[in-house]
């Protein structure tokens, strides 16, 4: 079910990373996400989390970009990954 995909997102996102779009297809089971985390380490703990789900295949990184935060902060690391979801009904 697609209440199973944010099951296991929220398993496999790690403290830190914060996604801000989940865009999932229906007929294919590829599933977009993206968001923003504050480290390249943030973002490599995130890839080997959706790849360690089993109902998740084919995580590939699409785009990463680092910026500044809004105000003049920290630099904040943009993503945009995509994979495919296999927990879906048949």
């Amino acid at each position: 079910s697609w209440i199973g995909l944010l099951v296991e997102l929220e398993r496999a996102v790690p403290p830190g990373v914060t996604l801000s779009t989940i865009q999932p297809e229906l007929s294919s089971g590829k599933v977009s996400l993206s968001g923003e985390t504050g480290s390249f380490e943030n973002l490599t703990k995130l890839l080997k989390g959706l790849e360690q789900r089993q109902h998740f295949r084919d995580v590939f990184l699409l785009r990463q970009a680092t910026r500044r935060s809004q105000g003049g902060g920290p630099e904040v690391v943009d993503f945009s990954v995509r994979l495919v979801y296999e927990g879906r009904p048949q």
